[in-house]
């Protein structure tokens, strides 16, 4: 199952981007550890990924859409409106110097696809295909948990203060 750890990313970066990055890669996700996230960081980003898995065979394209839920929050400012678009020309900057890499896809199109599912996870637009469907459920899943799972996600963000 993936998550944030090396163990899981760099063999999933790799099978797309070959080897190329991937620790610089993965030191750019390290981001979602800072004590500064008090909801979008690495405990939301690895229960997306967890609730991937849960889907994974009805997803069309499973790469693209765990590509996005790594990058959707990269960008993290709480006081900008536009987190999602600057997180997704973030990943399109990122990737763009691996291009001659590419493992599965022709370059453009898996970047395209990843751009436009990080956008998805704005919710201010219809989503329209079933990858769109799955990455914006997946994104919001954390509202439908247990009154107890739910405050514990929640608590840090109207507290600013980690959960016991």
């Amino acid at each position: 199952m993936l998550n944030l750890s090396k163990e899981t990313f760099f063999p999933f970066w790799s099978s797309i981007f070959s080897s190329q990055g991937v620790e610089d890669v993965y030191r750019t996700l390290c981001v979602y550890h800072s004590s500064q996230r008090k909801y979008h960081n690495d405990n939301h980003v690895n229960n997306c990924l967890k609730e991937l898995e849960e889907v994974r065979d009805e997803v069309i394209n499973y790469y693209a859409v765990a590509m996005a839920l790594y990058f959707h929050d990269i960008i993290y400012d709480t006081k900008s409106k536009t987190i999602e678009e600057d997180s997704a020309n973030f990943f399109m900057v990122l990737t763009k110097q691996y291009d001659n890499g590419f493992a599965i896809n022709p370059p453009n199109w898996f970047r395209f696809r990843v751009y436009e599912l990080i956008l998805v996870t704005k919710h201010d637009r219809k989503v329209l295909t079933c990858d769109e469907k799955y990455i914006a459920d997946i994104d919001l899943a954390n509202l439908g948990h247990s009154p107890e799972v739910f405050d514990n996600n929640w608590r840090p963000i109207v507290t600013g203060k980690q959960s016991a």
